[in-house]
């Protein structure tokens, strides 16, 4: 009988680690994570310049201003930079669980850095 209920225990913990996904983590051992606190304020800075892009874009229509064009170049980079760092926070998130199928070597370069600097500090 107790041959039965150990062969029982030793199927049904291969079956779970069949089941249970790997886990990936970094060089440092832990998972990369970024603070809510820290993607909710890069979140609001790519509103923001996003709003800015249309008012530069409003000036420039209305009547073409060094102040609108301005604010339209600055807006515009802010903007693509800021969505740029949420998605590399995406990136290294899905990265550190081992769900990342697409590789962007900018991304990962900034990744081997983040992931060095924490490992170092």
């Amino acid at each position: 009988m107790d041959d039965k209920n150990e062969q029982m225990k030793a199927v049904t913990a291969s079956a779970n680690l069949s089941e249970s996904k790997p886990q990936s983590l970094d060089s440092t051992g832990s998972r990369f994570k970024v603070k809510l606190l820290v993607k909710l304020g890069v979140f609001a800075l790519a509103t923001v310049a996003l709003s800015w892009v249309f008012e530069g874009f409003r000036q420039v229509s209305a009547e073409p201003t060094i102040m609108g064009v301005l604010l339209l170049f600055a807006g515009s980079t802010l903007t693509v930079v800021a969505i740029g760092v949420y998605g590399f926070f995406m990136y290294a998130e899905e990265k550190s669980k081992g769900n990342r199928t697409r590789k962007i070597p900018l991304y990962d370069k900034w990744y081997q850095i983040l992931t060095s600097i924490k490992k170092d500090g």
